[in-house]
């Protein structure tokens, strides 16, 4: 009878496409993998694309377009060396991390909530959005961004609000912005305004001067208020300033207002949420519908503040003179184009700082949502490249560059948008 068994070689209709030698009575296996199971088992292992969406444009502008390409290099290397560091990860797919420059938010939101593309880096303001919170199940903020702090405002706890003190703790706050830009004593020693630094005070992101040291960091940032004018033309601004009613609002707008776009946080939500408070304009007052005459409004950069003798109120994000190159190019003039009123024997004060909002948030595709190992090691690449950083070794290009100076796992989105609505509302 042993002769009439036959070997048969039979193919098995799996996805593996494996062949297996069948005896009767007996499946024994056989290592014999057609190339199809070896091209599945090295495309498993492959690397990840994984796109991200950013503004880039502050990074080019101080470097070059080739710092993106060797920072995605820096990035995917770095993510390999830690994953093989620590065994739990073995399983994780190394990425190919790559950048693509998108300049507006509510588009780096929107590729989010379609996946086109799998992270972002995105403002409080845009994911607190009312488009962001009717899709908050298509997105997950996962890393909170920290920023060096200023060397007038650096609160490690809570931040001071409007709410401790009807807002003295923040005109304070202001005052010692002022001295630290605009004046020539700061803290008592002497000091060189913002008029007057040189290339030599500029890192190739920011002027340090203005910034603690490298890791006092904080997760907030502010809007402000800045005015410009005589002592004459500043003392009655002051004056309409203090009168905390909606008739002393009139009066302060007849100054003339500039401000950023309308979702813009530091440039124009956050100031306006101030100004409800201080003048008492009820949560659903609007600037831009409040029914002032539109000819004392205008849409325009904070730095500009003095360039136009028309507009002497501006609203910016709080020290924007940090990361703003003093440059005359522009104007092609002997004096800096920023900051510099052309009326003579005018200043620039800043009025008031506001309520704070956190810093940026790293934000992922819902289709990461529960790749829990894959998010926490993208959050450990950015904080070695980050902390690796020094101003002779600036390993953290996008970080640098942006103003993240450090990354932490960020409190759940229904805390964020409580947050949010504590400053803005």
């Amino acid at each position: 009878m042993a002769k009439n068994w036959k070997k048969l070689l039979i193919k098995i209709p799996l996805n593996l496409h494996c062949y297996f030698r069948m005896t009767v009575g007996l499946l024994l296996p056989i290592v014999l993998c057609a190339s199809a199971c070896s091209v599945r088992s090295n495309q498993a292992n492959a690397p990840i694309r994984f796109v991200v969406n950013t503004d880039t444009s502050w990074w080019v502008q101080k470097t070059s377009s080739r710092a993106i390409s060797d920072y995605q290099n820096l990035f995917n290397q770095t993510f390999s060396k830690i994953k093989k560091s620590d065994n739990k990860y073995q399983n994780v797919n190394d990425i190919d991390f790559r950048i693509d420059n998108v300049g507006d938010s509510q588009v780096r939101l929107q590729n989010l909530i379609s996946e086109k593309t799998d992270f972002s880096f995105l403002s409080m303001a845009t994911i607190s959005s009312q488009l962001a919170q009717m899709h908050q199940a298509t997105f997950d903020p996962y890393i909170q961004t920290l920023t060096t702090s200023f060397i007038y405002d650096y609160q490690k706890n809570e931040p001071t609000r409007f709410s401790n003190d009807q807002g003295v703790g923040l005109e304070a706050i202001a005052k010692k912005a002022t001295e630290a830009a605009f004046s020539d004593k700061f803290n008592g020693a002497s000091n060189v305004v913002y008029t007057r630094l040189t290339d030599n005070d500029w890192d190739g992101a920011k002027y340090p001067k203005y910034y603690n040291k490298p890791k006092e960091t904080v997760k907030y940032y502010r809007g402000m208020i800045l005015i410009s004018g005589t002592d004459t033309e500043l003392k009655k601004i002051r004056e309409a300033w203090n009168k905390k009613t909606p008739e002393g609002f009139l009066e302060f707008a007849e100054f003339g207002i500039t401000h950023g776009r309308p979702t813009s946080a530091g440039s124009y939500l956050l100031p306006q949420a101030l100004i409800r408070k201080r003048f008492n304009l009820g949560s659903n007052w609007s600037l831009l519908t409040s029914g002032i005459d539109r000819s004392k409004l205008q849409e325009s950069s904070g730095s500009e503040i003095g360039q136009n003798p028309k507009f002497k109120i501006a609203f910016d994000d709080e020290g924007s003179w940090a990361w703003q190159k003093n440059d005359s190019s522009k104007n092609n003039s002997n004096l800096p184009n920023l900051f510099n009123p052309v009326t003579k024997g005018a200043k620039i004060e800043v009025l008031s700082v506001t309520d704070p909002l956190y810093y940026d948030y790293g934000v992922f595709s819902n289709k990461f949502r529960n790749n829990l190992l894959l998010k926490e090691l993208i959050l450990q690449t950015f904080r070695a490249l980050s902390n690796e950083t020094t101003e002779n070794a600036i390993k953290d290009g996008l970080g640098f560059y942006s103003g993240y100076n450090d990354y932490v796992a960020a409190e759940p989105y229904r805390d964020l948008i409580a947050i949010y609505n504590r400053s803005i509302n």
